[in-house]
């Protein structure tokens, strides 16, 4: 079913023209590879590799992590080193101790000299000001996951590709995919009261005004916005963050994370072209 042609004149939400549906425009390291058989071979294959990408990522991550502190100090190594050598050479060129303006080793020096003093201040700025990394919760709810029952072999095998991609590659902890009124599959942490069916939740203004638009919307500290109520009956109600992505315009991919500011720009393009490859799929049904 993904592999049939579409017309060259179809075009998503961000201007990607779609030609075929094949090749994906998710990024390289994402794509959902369609065979006509042998997909859970298929699929359990690319998710492998994606979750060895993702280690890789993430052992770079941590190196830079553990480094960090060295990389703050270095300016301030770099102009102590500085003042140092600068006073040595004074001491050893044999030139008078004090400044002289007529000298030009006397102006060098006091230019090397400003130079090292505000490495050295960079330095202690940087030590000083240290960042606290964003804290983590454990979202109220029950691990529950639902696709639509209506939605063909290819298609559901795509939705929950798509769960285990965004689960694996990001902080999220819940997934919401509604596409002309129906609910195509909610995945993840889900409050206990919410009854999971075919039948769409109710969506507010700002998964309107994202169809409308067909733009994105992030909202990165949840808490701090009243609109963050729209999202209580299909999402834990200590959510942090939410990224809302237009299906055409008529769906919206509603993502929730655990954590404050934890969907990078990268995370959100991509995410993006994720939901535009979601329209074209649910265009072929």
């Amino acid at each position: 079913m993904l592999s049939h042609v579409r017309p060259a004149s179809v075009s998503g939400k961000s201007g990607i023209r779609f030609a075929l549906v094949k090749p994906s425009p998710v990024p390289a390291q994402f794509r959902f590879p369609h065979t006509q058989s042998g997909n859970k071979r298929v699929i359990l294959t690319n998710q492998i590799t994606l979750g060895a990408q993702l280690e890789e990522v993430q052992d770079s991550r941590d190196q830079i992590v553990k480094s960090e502190s060295a990389l703050r100090a270095l300016p301030l190594w770099a102009g102590g080193l500085g003042g140092a050598t600068l006073l040595v050479n004074r001491a050893l060129s044999g030139v008078a101790p004090v400044a002289d303006a007529s000298s030009a080793q006397s102006r060098a020096d006091v230019i090397c000299l400003g130079l090292s003093a505000c490495l050295v201040l960079t330095g202690l700025s940087w030590l000083s000001v240290q960042t606290r990394p964003p804290q983590t919760v454990t979202l109220y709810g029950e691990d529950r996951f639902f696709l639509d029952p209506e939605l063909s072999e290819e298609a559901a095998a795509e939705l929950t590709w798509c769960w285990d991609a965004i689960k694996g590659a990001t902080t999220c902890g819940a997934v919401l995919i509604v596409h002309k009124g129906k609910r195509q599959m909610q995945a993840g942490v889900t409050p206990a009261k919410t009854q999971l069916s075919a039948e769409a939740p109710p969506l507010g203004p700002i998964c309107e005004r994202c169809m409308d638009t067909g733009k994105g919307n992030y909202l990165a500290n949840l808490a701090l916005f009243p609109g963050r109520v729209e999202f209580e009956s299909f999402f834990p109600i200590n959510t942090q963050g939410i990224l809302v992505q237009p299906i055409g315009d008529s769906g919206v991919l509603v993502v929730a994370s655990n954590t404050v500011r934890g969907i990078s720009p990268v995370d959100q393009a991509w995410i993006g072209e994720l939901a535009d490859k979601l329209e074209v799929t649910f265009e072929t049904l």
